[in-house]
């Protein structure tokens, strides 16, 4: 992920007009072209063609597994595309977990240009492909994807929602970047987990790296605290932002595979 919300000004008037003129550019960093293919690594998957309630269209994988404990629905961060993440699809379908990751609009293949609304219409639409074709579908997000993920699992019946490497809002982040109060204010994106996370209705497993810097730990405890439902926490104590798998290693799939076998 990259850091959302990053830069530093010096000049109040331009601070506070940053947030009309360029917040999208700085929450957003779609890449178009795709670094790898499911046939590059060997994965067995297809193409599917999405369409949201907006009319857009959505480019996504459909990776099945073998011996397929569950489907999961795959959010990705807010930098590049879903073919950065076919790797990590490939973990989880060696796992006996079939996986469907969308493009989010604006980014790899997808049709428009992301936003706060736009997200969450994708992410549903994803959602309703998958359930048409799986009964047990858990929601999975990193970063951007889990304040995705954790909104829509307030709107659906999932068995499960994984919040990994989660960020408490936009306005959280913002105020971490040394941007103003007043500006921070004034940002039309919310993705406010804290909030959101209120309403979900399915068990929540929340995945952070003790060393992230990115969107600190404290933020993704936050979250945490405010679950009123069936919930589980799991540190990764020298994890960052970006290399949770990595260094969880296989106390990280141990705990994955847990929770979507029970809960």
């Amino acid at each position: 992920m990259i850091p959302l919300l990053t830069i530093v000004l010096g000049i109040p008037l331009i601070v506070a007009l940053v947030p009309l003129v360029m917040e999208s550019r700085l929450i957003y960093y779609p890449v178009r072209s795709q670094a790898l293919t499911p046939e590059s690594l060997g994965l067995r998957a297809e193409r599917v063609v999405l369409h949201t309630t907006d009319d857009v269209r959505l480019d996504a994988v459909w990776a099945p597994a073998p011996n397929e404990k569950a489907a999961l629905l795959f959010l990705h961060g807010n930098a590049g595309n879903l073919s950065h993440r076919l790797p990590n699809v490939q973990q989880l379908v060696e796992r006996g977990i079939s996986v469907l990751i969308l493009d989010y609009r604006g980014y790899g293949d997808s049709e428009g240009s992301p936003s706060e609304k736009g997200l969450y219409a994708d992410a549903r639409a994803g959602w309703e492909w998958l359930r048409e074709r799986r009964e047990r579908v858990f929601l999975f997000g990193r970063s951007l994807g889990a304040a995705v993920a954790i909104q829509l699992a307030g709107q659906v019946e999932a068995e499960g929602v994984i919040a990994e490497s989660a960020f408490n809002s936009v306005r959280g982040m913002a105020l971490k970047s040394l941007l103003t109060a007043p500006a921070a204010l004034t940002l039309r994106s919310r993705f406010d987990s804290v909030a959101a996370v209120k309403d979900i209705k399915c068990p929540l497993l929340s995945i952070h790296g003790a060393r992230d810097s990115l969107a600190p730990m404290s933020m993704g405890r936050a979250i945490y605290d405010a679950a009123t439902v069936p919930k589980r926490w799991y540190e990764i104590t020298a994890a960052g932002h970006n290399d949770t798998v990595a260094v969880g290693g296989e106390k990280y799939w141990e705990t994955l595979l847990d929770f979507v076998s029970n809960g």
